[in-house]
């Protein structure tokens, strides 16, 4: 398309040029020519001012040479009148003079003189007509393509918007499932840390258990010493059984003695001894054997003590080779706990970070469909604001990948975390189940035996409690879990209800484009109607143009035959030279003024046209601005940040948006640097690619031949011989510089009219 546009611009520049040095060969002819053959006719424009045939149209001042960006409206065409001060003027020669010419040269002479200017401005007309003409194509051309292009990059404008605002949607159900994870994640910690406390509590009662059964075993050992000593006591009777059976040997050494003395007295001493000896050994055998029972029954008891403490011993290295265990499992879970205390927290502060982007995303949102009534302002500056929009939507996608990511890497960290923190779990239930089995061992074991123990009951009781607290606090969770159900309910009966208010913000937005559809419909039926008009005029000028020749083939043909006359009325009259000179004048005067009539009615009538179009045309500058400002508000950060873009709407009009405009001499005077440097690019300019720049150039040249074929050179002939001042006046391009508006992008670069 570019390579076509650019070809049709080269041929229509090529066919410029040519018919502008056709144009400077006519003018160079008719000044060559004598003053008397030129005619008595003055054509004049609105602003009475007369434009001589030897004017040079080079002469005319140009306009800046800068790219255009937007098509310029259809040249419009000043009305030409008929001056007033040569109307009517019939020629001063006497008829003596006439007589005395001869009759064969003088009339040639004059129609010469007077018909071939006026040809050669017809033709002048003509081509102009014809260059206007193709300008009029180019730049309809040129208009339909870039409207196309403009329509195109709008819609695809609103499909991305429509796709971001998906995307916002589908952020905010993360982060709202983001937070219900945290919670939950929040809630299995708090679960968690209660569980740790309880399994200090537990590993504190082991504790306690384990104390008491050291105190227990030093009990044991105390009366293992008792025991001992009553060992010991058993060793003085067997001390004593000796010393009685070696009194048992000298009382029957002490009976031979009595046997051989046969001491009558002595032997009654020594019954009476023996007496007390044998009752003192019944009692003493009374004595061992009860002594003996208690060291039977103490070894017995011994025995099941030494097995007690072995088994006690055993339980205490099991329950002492767990505790580290437990300890340290208990540190573990400690240390899961605060990592995911610190993740939860960083997690939170993350996602209220992320929610703050969010809320504001939602109110750029909110702001860019409260001010979709502004959508359809500047289609032509959309393009820079479209690149923008394209640069910041990969920023965004950028960071929403960012986002996720990391997302994804605290989705991974929690899962670990809950995967370690159900280990740790897992592993102190199933060490504080075998301990809770060791202590009730323990505790069916001795209960019958020992007082002691009854502490385990009373643990156990307090365990029985702490788990009734435990399902207590787990119903309480239970609700609190109901009231979360219910307040995600409440949150997605939020989101519904900002789902249909953005549906409805998308309804009117579909109207607000309907509405553009509508304008730019009547803007092509205008457009359409204006063709078909100025076809309608150029087909009329056309047929006045042949009228105008078969009218002035006639009169020439009249002038050649001299005894002819010029109207059936006037038969009587005698048909002088200078009353058919005079004749023939007045009939020219009225063909030209009812032809220049018409033209001016036709020219009327397409700059009525124009008007409507420039209207439209305005409408549309208008609703697309409106949408470029709803792009800016859109894709801008902070006002801070971009405050070397100052909005056109504000109190301070910034300097480039209406400078002074040089008049065309001061401009011209000026050297080329100046011209060019006496606006500076911003550096959005750099943004601009290459086919736009190329589009602005063909513009250029296409706004400069329109403006260097705006000049009409018509002849103006002299009927006394003389000639009158010269005097061109060039039409201001631009009258008054309320309907001049700069580009915020080309500052210094583009005016749109």
């Amino acid at each position: 398309m570019d390579e076509e546009r650019a070809a049709k611009a080269a041929r229509a520049k090529a066919l410029l040029k040519q018919r502008q040095k056709k144009k400077k060969v006519d003018a160079t002819e008719t000044s060559t020519e004598p003053a008397s053959s030129r005619t008595s006719m003055d054509v004049q424009r609105e602003d009475g001012s007369s434009v001589h045939p030897s004017s040079n149209p080079q002469s005319v001042k140009t306009a800046t040479s800068t790219p255009v960006t937007s098509p310029p409206s259809t040249p419009s065409i000043p009305p030409v009148m008929l001056s007033q001060s040569h109307k009517g003027t019939p020629s001063k020669r006497s008829p003596a003079a006439a007589v005395s010419s001869p009759p064969a040269a003088g009339p040639p002479s004059g129609t010469n003189g007077v018909i071939s200017p006026e040809l050669g401005s017809v033709d002048a007309l003509k081509e102009k007509v014809q260059t206007q003409q193709q300008t009029i194509a180019l730049l309809v051309n040129e208009k339909t393509s870039l409207t196309a292009s403009l329509e195109a990059e709008a819609s695809e404008a609103k499909t991305r918007a429509d796709e971001l605002e998906e995307r916002v949607q589908q952020l905010e159900a993360e982060v709202k499932a983001e937070q219900a994870r945290v919670h939950e994640a929040m809630g299995q910690g708090k679960k968690e840390k209660e569980r740790g406390t309880d399994l200090e509590r537990e590993i504190e009662r082991n504790k306690r258990a384990a104390a008491d059964f050291q105190a227990q075993v030093v009990q044991k050992n105390e009366r293992i010493r008792s025991l001992e000593q009553q060992l010991q006591a058993d060793d003085r009777i067997e001390t004593l059984e000796k010393s009685l059976q070696s009194a048992q040997n000298r009382v029957e050494t002490l009976e031979t003695q009595l046997a051989h003395t046969k001491v009558k007295a002595e032997r009654d001493d020594f019954e009476e001894q023996l007496d007390t000896l044998q009752k003192s050994e019944r009692a003493a055998r009374q004595a061992l054997d009860v002594l003996k029972d208690d060291h039977s029954k103490a070894t017995d008891q011994l025995a099941s003590v030494a097995t007690e403490r072995d088994s006690h011993l055993s339980i205490r290295e099991d329950l002492e080779a767990k505790v580290p265990r437990l300890e340290k499992a208990l540190k573990d879970v400690q240390e899961s706990l605060d990592k995911a205390l610190t993740t939860s927290s960083s997690t939170e502060k993350q996602l209220h970070a992320s929610e703050t982007e969010l809320n504001s995303v939602l109110k750029r949102a909110n702001d860019l469909q409260a001010e979709n009534e502004q959508i359809l302002s500047s289609l032509e500056e959309l393009r820079p604001k479209v690149v923008e929009l394209n640069n910041e939507k990969i920023e965004l996608g950028d960071r929403l990948d960012e986002m996720a990511k990391q997302l994804r890497e605290r989705d991974g960290v929690i899962a670990q975390l809950e995967n370690n923190l159900e280990e740790a779990r897992a592993s102190a239930e199933a060490e504080g189940a075998k301990l809770r089995q060791a202590l009730a061992d323990a505790h069916k074991h001795h209960s019958s035996k020992e007082k002691e123990l009854s502490d385990l009951v009373k643990t156990h009781d307090e365990l029985q409690r702490e788990l009734e607290s435990a399902l207590a606090s787990a119903k309480e969770l239970e609700a609190d879990r109901t009231a979360l159900r219910k307040n995600m309910i409440t949150a997605q009966e939020q989101v519904d209800r900002f789902k249909t208010g953005t549906e409805a913000r998308v309804s009117e937005h579909a109207s607000i484009q309907r509405e553009l559809d509508d304008y730019k419909r009547r803007l092509e039926e205008l457009e359409v109607e204006s063709n078909q008009s100025i076809q309608e005029l150029e087909e009329a000028l056309r047929s006045a143009q042949t009228e105008a020749e078969t009218l002035r083939a006639e009169v020439s043909k009249l002038r050649t035959v001299p005894g002819t006359p010029v109207s059936g009325m006037d038969n009587d009259v005698p048909q002088t030279p200078a009353n058919k000179s005079s004749l023939e004048d007045e009939m020219l005067h009225s063909m030209e003024q009812q032809h220049l009539l018409d033209l001016s009615s036709a020219r009327s009538q397409i700059r009525s046209l124009e008007t409507q179009l420039h209207e439209e045309q305005s409408r549309m500058h208008t609703l697309t601005r409106r949408v470029q400002e709803l792009e800016l508000s859109q894709t801008r950060s902070p006002p801070t940040a971009n405050s070397h873009l100052t909005p056109l709407g504000s109190g301070s009009s910034p300097s480039f948006v209406r400078p002074a405009l040089p008049t065309s001499a001061s401009y011209t005077s000026l050297p080329p640097p100046a011209r060019s440097g006496s606006f500076l690019r911003p550096s959005l300019e750099a943004d601009v690619p290459e086919y736009q720049r190329h589009k602005r150039r063909i513009s250029l040249s296409m706004l400069k031949a329109r403006m260097d074929s705006e000049v009409v050179a018509i002849p103006l002939p002299s009927t006394e011989g003389e000639d009158k001042p010269v005097e061109v006046h060039v039409r201001s391009q631009f009258g008054d510089e309320s309907h001049i508006f700069w580009c915020s992008h080309c500052r210094g670069d583009v005016l749109i009219l």
